[in-house]
This record gives structure tokens, sequence and C-alpha cells, in this order.
């Protein structure tokens, strides 16, 4: 039993030549011999790496060579290096553009992210403080003092003075604050 290999149909042994069936070959298929592998001299070698085989009619050729001899296949014409190049320039202008626009789009999203960032972490910084200054003061024995605006009062001067002013203006405002808040709490 085997297989046609023009035509992929099974035969028996006896009814295929050369791995071919009759109709195959009556319809001129042919099978190429295959050239047995010989082992040649360094000489040989050194002219047969200066060769290629013609991608159409598989004989040798020479690596330099245009034009197969004996099919006329091309090979290393300047219209193929032309629109080689043509595309390697548009490629190159394009990456360069979008080099370009994401290079800027990451700059401008980084530091869209920074200051939401820094925003929600001082957001997130003056509620802790807040809640810290809660418990603390909650625990202190006359707990008549405590009142949310003279929390909000310590707080601002804490915090937020020292970003609005320079520390110069800082110690005049905080005596005068802290004078405001015990005022206010008497």
């Amino acid at each position: 039993m085997g297989a046609c290999k023009a035509c992929n149909e099974i035969f028996g042994a006896m009814d295929l030549e050369n791995g071919l069936c009759k109709e195959c070959i009556s319809q001129g298929y042919v099978m190429k011999k295959v050239k047995p592998v010989e082992e040649k001299s360094t000489v040989e070698n050194e002219s047969a790496s200066k060769l290629m085989t013609c991608r159409v009619c598989d004989k040798e050729i020479s690596r330099t060579a245009k034009q197969c001899p004996y099919c006329g296949e091309e090979y290393l014409t300047n219209k193929n290096d032309k629109e080689i190049g043509k595309l390697a320039k548009e490629y190159a202008n394009s990456g360069s553009k979008s080099r370009f626009t994401s290079f800027i789009l990451t700059a401008l999203l980084g530091n869209l992210g920074l200051f939401y960032a820094s925003i929600f972490a001082g957001l997130g910084l003056l509620i802790f403080n807040f809640l810290l200054v809660v418990s603390v003061m909650s625990k202190v024995d006359d707990p008549q003092n405590v009142s949310a605006t003279g929390i909000l009062i310590l707080l601002f001067t804490w915090y937020i003075l020292p970003i609005l002013w320079g520390d110069r203006v800082i110690a005049k405002q905080k005596r005068k604050l802290l004078a405001e808040a015990k005022l206010m709490t008497s």
C-alpha cells in the first residue's frame, strides 16, 4: 500500500512507479530525481560558498547575479532596494512622531497623577491629624475645652499656615490664633 505523491490517492505497491500512479504519469507528472550528497574538497567548498541555488529552477548561480541565466528570475535588483529604503524612511519618520506624542502624554499624565496623589495624601494626612487631635483631647481631664473650632484652628496653625506663608510669619500667627482659640473656648 502506498499513496501517489501527485494526487495523494492510495494504491497498491505494484500500481505505483517511482511514487506516482499510472494516471499521473499519463498526465505528465514526473518525480524529480534526488542527487546523492557527495563530500566536496575544501577548494570546491570555497567555490560553492560563492554560489546559491535559484528559487525557480534549482540550478546554482552566482550570489552576485542580478538574474538567473537559466530561467530569468531576478535577484538583487535596485527596485527592491529603493522600495525598502522608502519604507524604512516612512517607518523612521512615523516613529519619531509617536515617540514625541508618547513622551508628552507621559509627562502630562505623570504630572497630573503626582498632583492628585499629593492632594489625596494631604487630605488623608489632615483627616488623620484631626482624628488624632480629637482622640488626644478627648482623654484630657476637662472635656469642656474640646471643641471642633478649636481643633480646626490648631490644625490650621500647625499644618496649613506653614504651607501658605513662610516660617517667619508663622510664629506671630500661631500666637495670635492660639490666643483667639483660648478666648473662644472660655
